[in-house]
C-alpha cells in the first residue's frame, strides 16, 4: 500500500481492497460508478430541464459534455452555469441533488437543434 487512498465510510484503510476506496493513487483513474447518454431536440429559443435519477450514498461529481453540432465538438458543464459561454450555441447549465441531475439546455441557435449530453457520476 501507498501513495494516498481514502475509503468509503466504514471501512479501514489497511483492510481494504479497490472497490472499497474512494480514491486510490495506484489506480490511475477516476472510479466511475453511473454513466448515461440522452438524446435530445430542442426549439430555437427553447429552455428544457431533463431529470436523472442518480443514487449516492457516497460523496460524487457529476461530470457532463454537451455536444456542439455547429462545431462538431463535445464541451464539459460543470455544476455551475455556464452563462452564454457557447454565445449562438447551446447553453448548458448543471444542477444536481442526492438523488437526481438536473440538466438544462437553451438553444440560442436561431434553429431546432438535435444533440446529446453523455453524464458520469464519479467519486469526487
Amino acid at each position: 500500500m501507498y501513495g494516498l487512498q481514502v475509503t468509503k465510510p466504514g471501512i479501514s484503510v489497511q483492510n481494504s481492497t479497490p472497490k472499497d476506496r474512494v480514491i486510490d493513487s495506484e489506480i490511475p483513474c477516476l472510479k466511475i460508478l453511473q454513466v448515461g447518454k440522452r438524446d435530445f431536440t430542442i426549439a430555437n429559443g427553447a429552455n428544457v430541464t431533463y431529470e436523472q435519477s442518480i443514487f449516492t450514498s457516497i460523496p460524487f461529481v457529476p461530470l457532463v459534455y454537451l455536444y456542439q453540432p455547429t462545431l462538431a465538438k463535445y464541451k464539459p458543464a460543470t455544476p455551475l452555469h455556464f452563462g452564454n459561454a457557447f454565445s449562438d450555441f447551446l447553453d448548458i447549465k448543471v444542477e444536481f441533488t442526492a438523488t437526481t441531475l438536473y440538466v438544462t439546455i437553451s438553444n440560442g441557435t436561431g434553429a431546432e437543434v438535435t444533440s446529446h449530453y453523455y453524464w458520469f457520476i464519479g467519486f469526487s
